[in-house]
């Protein structure tokens, strides 16, 4: 769970965990999270914060909406030499593809297919000249 459960009932920013077996109520409704009997979150407390979200088709859904929202979250850490020599080594993966397709759209240039060529050709690009 991304919140800290709650077993007091004097916890003040209290909420039920909703029941997978209930389907769930409009989102802004008064009735909102059908309480699992003794299931409740703190909701002042998270373990986790997500860096997106996303609304994606969930396959056996039950009595849930079909698309559910899913929290993401990205690590970072830095790269260590095992990780830097196995992306040199790496031709065709489909994170380098990824990027390499979000460049091309977002700039609407194409400097080819490594690092330093895109390094390269920004540089040149947002000279005062360029």
């Amino acid at each position: 769970m991304c919140h800290a459960p709650s077993y007091d009932t004097s916890d003040v920013a209290r909420a039920p965990i909703p029941s997978p077996d209930v389907p769930l109520p409009q989102s802004f409704s008064p009735d909102y999270g059908v309480p699992c009997p003794d299931s409740f979150v703190r909701v002042d407390v998270t373990y986790l914060r997500p860096d997106f979200s996303v609304m994606l088709p969930v396959a056996d859904h039950g009595v849930w909406p079909e698309r559910q929202r899913f929290d993401f979250l990205v690590r970072t850490r830095p790269a260590t030499e095992r990780d830097a020599a196995r992306a040199a080594s790496a031709e065709d993966v489909p994170q380098k593809k990824a990027i390499q397709r979000a460049l091309r759209a977002l700039t609407g240039q194409d400097f080819g297919d490594t690092a330093a060529d895109w390094r390269a050709g920004l540089a040149v690009a947002s000279a005062p000249n360029g």
